[in-house]
């Protein structure tokens, strides 16, 4: 149908209401596809929605190959505004990797950057879809894959003020080009890789760029785009063998020697020039830099000097290797004197890295996935009673650990004769109980369906086992100390099988479900310990939350919740009970109500919850998330309270969406926090990030018309205690609302956003206001690249910005916003591209866009408007005077130098 009538289905489709139902999602994605790209671009707004969807099934795969018919064909605008909207990067709540407790203490923990659905699909889609988006505009996509990889490297740093270049990268990519040594398989590993063959697939498909590219990659602040500029210096080196030389001279990178500068040595040294060659020599003969160093670092940790031998064999092993990556290229005297060293020292191992890692990846299993699948399940359960670990002193054989993982994996393809004998596993060791468990929840993940009645019996069995196993011994990780690892993982199955929009657990399982779950709030963990070791370890109340095992189980009980509410609305016999948490789930209310006194629970973790899930009290009742409020937010006057209340403020406002309901509840705290900006010390466990969330909340209350710019209210308050970092936080959240909504604002919205820019404008630039406020105005560029705003108007502010800070953010979009506009506009569009040249000292702006600025040159020279092409020819003649000289080919030879 779609092929015979486009316009007619693309109508239909797209008047189609918005809905979760994945299905019908994939349905109109279908459709979008089988149609001609300028009707299928149509769908970009609609399918953004799709994404907040939390079961994604085939709708990620879908929408990767919409991006590549709409590049294919012409409209990489709405392409690249779906892959943004596709492959994102955000903070992971749970704020650590697998380490444990102990292992915490001495690392501590880094979020984790987090994809928004499966890791697979990214990587599908970045292999299979985004190079059609690269062919289709190179260097913007090439830009926005530098800026998902830096804020993976951002988000995935131990420490929040741990800034730099120093990204460590060498520990968790150990080679850019695929390597069996890159051992890691996240999503920065997936970024790196797509930001490598983004980069060589312009080298290949525009030669004359690689300047372009290798100059983008370097300017950006982390290690791994240095050394991806490096890679792609390496393959690509016949038109730019001066910055060959240039790398290869540089002592900075020739001393740090990362993996990519090894093999540029390796492969380039014999193109270098003599004198180039002779600098590399002089370089290696004077040694290793940091011997001093390492000589110094003995003695404070032994108390005397190293022994002379062991230092020179120091140097002789360094001077080895940086020759060895270079042999093919040396001459008799040289190549004499590695031979003397390597045959005093013995041939380097793999010399291209400064360390190279052996092959063993993690804990094995003495029986593979088909092995274990293709066993009967009562010869299964006796092959885990009876099968003991070899002793290994090296604890590199298989491990009950290792078993576990692939018992994991077996009951996750499969979980249904498994579930169906889960009974069967009483009685198993807590490491195999806790495999199966995690099965279960992994099957779910793949929409694989579970028989719940006999799941929830082993779990129930699982509560009702003393927590502690006398007499146990653990001196590694190959087995769990306890069952506080089963119990953990028990209250996670649990979470999945509430939510599951599919697959969840059966309401008449009600009774001994929260029978299990009750028994589970009593768990010690997290322990008065527990919540001291994350304030050292600068992890917020929310990240414990989600790795103990009481908060797990609370996360858990506010999901049994929604799991109630669900079915009560769907029965056609309670509808009075809606909305009555007294009558529809009493036990939920007592439970919660018990925890929120401080002598039953004093734990901040516990607290982050209630301030996390305070949206869905509300909508689960009202009346009795009003009652709570003092209680989940005490005074903040003194210690305890006011330390349970950051907690489960920080945790409401960094994790909730911003509801007017919710609001007229909290305004007393909302206030509060206001009263708080800029307070806290650096110390403090809490980041930037609940001050921007209290902003972006606070504009969308003003954008809603809940908040005035009155001199009383929160609003006027905000500004007058917010940091101009946090203000212009706060403007680009508006311009970022304006880009990517989905129906038009009305008039109303646009009049309120214009008095608020007026408002600021005059405030901020008024003969009193400091100068430090320049990056909030330049953030008036969102409004005018969002294309929301009055023409006239946001042009005319444009230029003032421009004039008075040179900039206005995101640079790309204003200028490509610029770009599109009719003829009649180009004479500002000209003098806008002009005040942003004249202040970018270094010249990235050209550089990175010079695609827009042809555009908008192009269009005043051939438009009707004599001034925006007078100006335009005065323009490209300026740039070509200093320099740059490659818009010249745009005028006649009687308008150059005229």
């Amino acid at each position: 149908m779609a092929e015979h009538a486009p316009k007619e289905v693309a109508k239909v489709a797209l008047a189609i209401p918005l809905t979760e139902n994945v299905r019908v999602n994939e349905d109109l994605a279908d459709i979008a596809l089988n149609l001609p790209s300028t009707l299928a671009a149509k769908f970009v707004s609609k399918a953004k929605t799709w994404l907040n969807s939390p079961y994604q099934l085939l709708l990620p795969e879908k929408l990767g190959n919409l991006i590549s018919h709409l590049a294919k064909d012409g409209h990489s605008k709405a392409a690249m505004d779906l892959a943004k909207a596709l492959i994102t990067v955000s903070s992971d709540p749970s704020g650590q990797s697998d380490t444990g407790k102990e292992e915490s203490q001495m690392y501590p923990p880094a979020q984790n950057p987090l994809a928004q659905f499966e890791e697979w699909d990214y990587e599908h889609i970045l292999e299979r879809n985004i190079p059609d988006l690269v062919a289709a505009s190179p260097i913007k996509t090439l830009d926005w894959l530098c800026e998902l990889l830096g804020k993976a490297v951002r988000l995935s740093r131990i420490r929040s003020n741990d800034e730099g270049p120093e990204d460590y990268s060498v520990f968790w990519r150990n080679a850019v080009e695929d390597h069996e040594q890159n051992f890691h398989d996240d999503l920065k590993d997936l970024l790196v890789s797509a930001v490598r063959d983004a980069a060589q697939q312009i080298a290949t498909s525009h030669p004359e760029e690689i300047r372009h590219i290798i100059s983008l990659l370097e300017s950006k602040p982390c290690k791994i785009f240095q050394r991806v500029a490096l890679h792609i210096i390496r393959l690509n080196p016949d038109t730019i063998m001066d910055w060959v030389t240039d790398r290869l001279t540089n002592r900075d990178l020739f001393y740090e020697s990362v993996h990519e500068f090894r093999l540029l040595q390796r492969d380039l040294f014999v193109r270098l020039s003599p004198s180039a060659q002779e600098n590399i020599f002089h370089m290696i003969t004077n040694g290793p830099p940091d011997v001093e160093e390492l000589i110094s670092d003995w003695e404070q940790e032994k108390g005397e000097r190293p022994p002379t031998e062991q230092v020179e064999k120091y140097k002789k092993n360094w001077k080895m290797k940086k020759l060895f990556l270079i042999r093919a290229a040396l001459d008799t005297q040289w190549k004499a004197r590695l031979d003397t060293l390597v045959s005093e020292l013995g041939e380097p191992e793999c010399p291209e890295f400064s360390t190279y890692a052996a092959s063993w990846t993690g804990p094995t299993s003495p029986k593979d996935v088909e092995e274990l699948q293709n066993l009967p399940i009562s010869e299964l359960k006796s092959f885990l009673v009876k099968w003991k670990p070899e002793r290994d002193h090296r604890a590199l054989g298989p491990s009950p650990n290792g078993l576990g993982r692939t018992l994991t994996t077996v009951i996750a393809n499969n979980p249904q004769p498994y579930a169906e004998k889960a009974r069967d596993f009483k009685e198993l060791d807590p490491t195999y109980v806790r495999s199966i468990l995690a099965g279960f929840r992994e099957a779910l993940k793949k929409n694989r369906s579970v028989l719940w009645a006999p799941v929830i019996e082993l779990c129930m069995w699982v509560v009702h086992q003393p927590r502690i196993i006398e007499g146990r011994m653990v001196t590694n990780r190959d087995i769990d100390p306890d069952w506080g690892w089963t119990r953990k993982e028990l209250a996670s199955l649990f979470s999945v099988g509430f939510e599951h929009e599919f697959l969840s657990i059966p309401l008449n399982l009600r009774e001994i479900v929260w029978v299990t779950l009750e028994e589970l709030t009593n768990d010690p963990d997290p322990s008065g310990e527990d919540e001291a070791d994350s304030y050292s370890n600068r992890w917020a109340p929310s990240s414990l939350s989600i790795n103990s095992t009481r908060g797990l189980t609370m996360h858990a009980i506010m999901r049994y919740a929604r799991w109630i509410r669900k079915y009560t609305e769907n029965d056609p016999r309670q509808p009075e009970l809606v909305g009555q948490v007294s009558d529809q789930m009493p036990e939920v209310q007592a439970l919660l109500d018990a925890h929120l006194d401080p002598s039953r629970d004093p734990s901040h973790a516990i607290r982050s919850i209630y301030g996390q899930w305070f949206t869905t009290l509300v909508w689960l009742d009202s009346q009795w998330a009003a009652s709570l409020v003092q209680k989940i937010f005490p005074k903040e006057d003194q210690e305890p309270t006011r330390s349970l209340h950051l907690a489960a403020w920080d945790s409401y406002i960094k994790f909730s969406k911003p509801y007017l309901r919710v609001y007229e509840l909290l305004k007393d705290q909302y206030g509060a926090a206001i009263c708080r900006l800029g307070s806290l010390s650096e110390d403090n466990l809490r980041s930037q990030d609940p001050e921007e969330r209290l902003a972006e909340h606070l504009m969308i209350f003003y954008w809603h018309g809940a908040l005035s710019l009155s001199s009383i209210g929160h609003l006027t308050q905000f500004y007058e205690k917010a940091s101009p970092e946090l203000c212009a936080h706060a403007l680009g959240f508006v311009g970022r609302c304006l880009r990517e909504c989905i129906r038009t604002p009305s008039s109303e919205v646009i009049t309120r956003i214009t008095d608020l820019w007026t408002w600021r404008f005059h405030t901020v630039t008024n003969p009193g206001a400091p100068t430090k406020y320049s990056k909030e105005l330049a953030e008036f560029g969102g409004l005018f690249a969002s294309g929301q705003m009055d023409l006239e108007w946001s042009m005319g502010q444009l230029l003032e910005v421009l004039r008075l800070v040179g900039k206005a953010e995101p640079d790309h979009l204003v200028l490509e916003r610029l770009a599109e506009l009719e003829p009649h506009h180009s004479a500002n569009a000209v003098e806008a591209l002009r005040l942003f040249v004249e202040r970018d000292r270094d010249g990235w702006l050209l550089l990175s866009y010079k695609g827009y600025a042809r555009t908008i040159l192009s269009n005043a020279i051939q438009g009707t408007d004599p001034g925006g092409r007078e100006d335009a020819i005065d323009f490209i003649n300026w740039l070509a005077a200093k320099g740059s000289r490659q818009f010249l080919n745009l005028l006649t030879r009687q308008e150059q130098g005229g």
